[in-house]
């Protein structure tokens, strides 16, 4: 990780319109962090960092790399108060907790939609006749109950895989004419190459870089996409009412249900709404083949 003063930009919403000069961002420092593969670790507090009369600019950053951000995923970034300098200090908070981690919210994996068992707890758990929000909640349960009993661990899988078709070759090496060893190694291989699929679909989705095609095999890729926009989405961070930045996730978490049961109340319900009528499960099936544009396997 490098952090401190680069004493320069790398865009123009990092230099206010009153600053003169460069207004693109330093074309140099730009291509210091792509060639080293360098990502901003963004920050909590005022937007500049450097202050001078008029002129203010965001001169200091943090910049990591990929490692440094798995090693570290709930760092932040503080722009603290300017004192004794026309620099703000950084605080750089590694984010290193030893209590209990939050649950995860319920997501679709359009990974599911490859296994041949997949319509079953979907048909099994959703009732035309029940409200929408009951039917989601009823399929959560029973899919996340389906993926760790049926579906499994995508890198479980492709490790014991990859060692039994170790171990059918090496039988092969031995016995080259055995219809038996041969059908397997065949079957195993197939096999294998769905779940490398179902790993690359996982991390294509995570990632949302649906401009390359799948098939390519850029799960290394994916990983890392889906690494930076996990990091870029985590809200770390909010102002409240008295514009005092609030970090504590206690204070966090009811500040954004408060936000939402206000917005939602029922002074502020339309009129005129109808409920949506949703086919299922039918619906949710072409949602998860949205991510699959080619599951065709040639043998």
């Amino acid at each position: 990780m490098l952090a401190g003063d680069f004493n320069a930009i790398l865009s123009s919403n990092e230099r206010n319109s009153n600053s003169i000069g460069r207004t693109r961002g330093c074309p140099l420092f730009q291509s210091f962090t792509q060639t080293n593969s360098l990502v901003d670790l963004g920050y909590i507090g005022p937007h500049f960092t450097w202050r001078r009369g008029l002129y203010l600019a965001r001169l200091d950053r943090a910049l990591s790399n990929i490692s440094w951000i798995q090693s570290f995923p709930l760092s932040k970034i503080h722009h603290l108060s300017q004192i004794a300098s026309d620099h703000r200090p950084l605080w750089i908070d590694l984010g290193l907790k030893n209590g209990p981690t939050e649950p995860k919210p319920f997501k679709f994996l359009a990974a599911w939609t490859t296994h041949p068992l997949f319509p079953s707890p979907v048909r099994d758990n959703w009732t035309p006749s029940l409200p929408l929000e009951t039917n989601l909640a009823n399929l959560a349960i029973a899919a996340q109950q389906w993926n760790h009993e049926v579906f499994g661990e995508i890198g479980k899988n492709k490790r014991r895989l990859r060692g039994r078709i170790n171990g059918v070759q090496r039988a092969l090496e031995t016995r080259p004419l055995s219809s038996h060893l041969n059908e397997l190694d065949i079957t195993l291989r197939s096999d294998y190459e769905m779940v490398c699929l179902q790993e690359e679909l996982l991390w294509f989705q995570k990632s949302r870089a649906n401009w390359i095609n799948l098939g390519d095999r850029n799960t290394s890729y994916y990983h890392t996409q889906a690494r930076i926009r996990r990091r870029q989405n985590r809200i770390a961070a909010l102002q409240n009412e008295s514009g005092e930045w609030v970090t504590d996730e206690q204070i966090l978490l009811q500040m954004t249900q408060n936000y939402y049961s206000n917005l939602y109340s029922t002074h502020n319900e339309p009129t005129n709404h109808t409920r949506p009528k949703v086919c299922f499960p039918s619906s949710l099936l072409l949602l998860g083949l949205l991510y699959l544009p080619r599951l065709l396997i040639q043998k």
